[in-house]
């Protein structure tokens, strides 16, 4: 990542230490809340994480890598096949599309997003694709209370209800990262969720 980060720009954290500790240790993090099996999907994958790291750490995964960016998604490709992880599905595309495909909608049993955009949006993004059960955890920062309340009427609409909230500490350094655990308690309507772009701009 760190070679080819050089001339694709996946990420602004290049240094390996730094890198260890900001991208591979959030990523792990998410087992403390969620120790199931079955089909995961990261959205908005980036560089492979969340997803990839999840892929290496439990093979028993089928973890999907949803990436809008073709030059990251190009580099996720490649990754796969370095790393033999066979489990891994790599797609270039927007979550607002693939929502509405029946191959996807409904589909995972985990759905996670890191550093993609704020809670309001990531409902949205997220929703259609958990099924009945499932579950969708977001990373976050200090001020995820405040998101909360102002993505509250998204939250219900896209049938996800808060069970767990934890902030994680890691050893020997100053960092921390805020963990939600959403479930899917109701469908999501199929109006949702709406075209590319809107999410953004108008976040519900």
């Amino acid at each position: 990542m760190v070679e080819a980060n050089k001339k694709l720009n996946l990420t602004r954290i290049t240094e390996e230490q730094e890198a260890a500790e900001k991208h591979f240790l959030d990523s792990v993090a998410l087992f403390l809340l969620w120790k199931g099996k079955g089909k995961v999907l990261d959205i908005g994958s980036g560089a492979g994480f969340p997803g990839m790291v999840l892929a290496v750490c439990n093979t028993d995964l089928s973890v999907t890598l949803l990436e809008t960016v073709k030059k990251k998604s190009d580099f996720l490709v490649e990754l796969r096949e370095k790393l033999a992880a066979e489990s891994v599905d790599v797609q270039w595309g927007r979550a607002e599309d693939y929502a509405h495909m029946s191959s996807y909608r409904a589909q995972f049993d985990l759905v996670t997003a890191r550093a993609v955009a704020s809670l309001a949006v990531l409902f949205e993004l997220a929703g259609a694709f958990v099924r009945p059960g499932g579950h969708f955890i977001a990373y976050k920062g200090p001020s995820y209370q405040e998101e909360l309340k102002e993505a509250a009427t998204a939250m219900s609409i896209m049938g996800l209800e808060l069970v767990e909230t934890r902030q994680v500490e890691f050893p020997r350094t100053e960092r921390s990262v805020v963990l939600m655990d959403f479930l899917k308690v109701l469908d999501t309507p199929q109006q949702y969720p709406r075209k590319a772009g809107i999410p953004q701009k108008k976040p519900l």
